[in-house]
């Protein structure tokens, strides 16, 4: 009995499919069978498989009219022949790494379902690669079914006897899933399966090509990938690569899961209490809270960057209904030669209202009154200050350059039963 059946389906990348059954060619376990399964695929394709089969008795060719969507069936069929212990796929426009038949070797004496990782790689030469365990992630196959996560057909293979202990084996798969993720649904989710997977890419992508490219270019693209393929250096710095590209993505997602964790633990430690003063200065209380566009704080309080929002959850027992609430502003304006006067819009919850028009530095207070319906029943109370004239220090013959609209030194929110002053 043979090793390994080699599957590749193929449609109408006809330029690449030469490239994809090289890189089979090439792979160091040498017993093995290649089955080209076509798909509705054009008439060149059998002239491409026959050249290669004149020197390479391995690979034949099964023609096939266009199936249900991938032609899955026509899998299927070309499977009920296989001569191979364990089942391979490869696609007609990926390329493996010569050892990628040796690893999935190693997993399936043990295992019933295994897979590696896949490299894909831009025009552009950028290279990244996804790590996916079924087992170690307890939402991994609900989000298999979602699209989600998952693993691609040229990185997977199976027993043959697996194969035929599955319920239906290779079928069209509904339009919401991808074909290959629903086909490795259907081993894990069978009790008996035993799953491994080799924590290393062996399998390349041409990946983000733009649509507007010819086949002809997409072949030559793939073309230079496959000329470096046989160089172990060559590999290993696009391995590198990739695990560095990965590495610095899951990174970042996992700073911002930390800091939406901490966001939201922080939000649950510190409610904010109508009536508190909140003072902005350096040594105040008010960046216990959300708050965005502003300086570093100074002595007095801060300056603003453009537009300042504070977001403050409240307790449970400030969340108004009907009374109308107070906002107590005391701010620092940026006047002076070649600004004369300073305008401020305030919002609450995404509402306008006021606009504040000055011509004095400051400290200036203002009370604004805040109709019920803009914070009735809220847990967050989103306060933006936004300076609509902003000025530099420099135009105003300082010494500063920084974009400033409007200096904050506190900030009040209390109940109001009466019209303000």
């Amino acid at each position: 009995m043979t090793q390994f059946t080699v599957i590749l389906p193929t449609h109408d990348h006809v330029d690449t499919l030469w490239f994809s059954i090289e890189s089979v060619l090439a792979q160091t376990v040498r017993d093995f069978e290649l089955i080209v399964v076509g798909d509705g695929a054009p008439p060149r394709t059998a002239e491409i498989v026959a050249a290669i089969a004149e020197r390479d008795p391995r690979v034949r060719y099964v023609s096939n009219p266009k199936g249900e969507r991938h032609g899955e069936l026509s899998r299927h069929a070309a499977l009920q022949h296989a001569r191979g212990c364990y089942v391979a796929y490869q696609c007609d426009d990926d390329l493996w790494f010569p050892d990628h038949l040796e690893t999935l070797a190693g997993l399936l004496a043990d295992h019933d379902l295994a897979h590696s990782m896949q490299i894909d790689v831009t025009p552009e030469g950028h290279a990244d690669t996804v790590m996916f365990d079924a087992r170690n992630d307890a939402n991994a196959l609900k989000r298999m079914r979602r699209n989600e996560v998952g693993f691609g057909l040229a990185s997977g293979g199976h027993t043959i006897a697996a194969y035929r202990r599955l319920p239906y084996g290779w079928r069209p798969a509904p339009k919401a899933i991808h074909s290959d993720l629903h086909f490795w649904l259907q081993f894990l989710d069978e009790p008996w399966c035993r799953y491994g997977v080799h924590r290393w890419p062996d399998v390349v992508h041409s990946a983000g090509v733009p649509p507007r490219w010819t086949a002809s270019r997409r072949a030559a693209e793939l073309a230079g990938i496959a000329a470096r393929l046989g160089d172990p250096v060559w590999r290993e710095q696009l391995v590198r690569r990739s695990l560095n590209a990965a590495h610095d993505r899951m990174n970042a997602e996992m700073r911002e899961i930390a800091a939406t964790l901490t966001t939201q633990a922080y939000r649950r430690r510190n409610r904010y209490a109508l009536g508190e003063r909140l003072i902005f200065a350096r040594a105040g209380n008010a960046f216990r809270y959300k708050v965005n566009g502003a300086y570093p704080p100074e002595g007095w309080g801060s300056w603003a960057r453009g537009a300042l929002r504070i977001c403050l959850p409240v307790r449970a027992a400030d969340r108004v209904g009907t009374v109308a609430l107070r906002v107590v502003l005391e701010l620092v304006h940026l006047v002076g030669v070649g600004r004369e006067v300073s305008r401020v819009r305030v919002a609450v919850n995404g509402s306008a209202i006021a606009e504040i028009e000055e011509r004095l530095d400051g400290p200036c207070c203002y009370e604004i009154s805040v109709p019920p319906d803009r914070t009735a029943g809220r847990s967050e109370l989103l306060v933006e200050i936004d300076g609509i004239a902003p000025a530099t220090p420099r135009s105003l013959g300082m010494n500063d350059d920084r974009a400033l609209t409007v200096g904050i030194v506190a900030l009040t929110i209390e109940r109001c039963s009466e019209p303000p002053r």
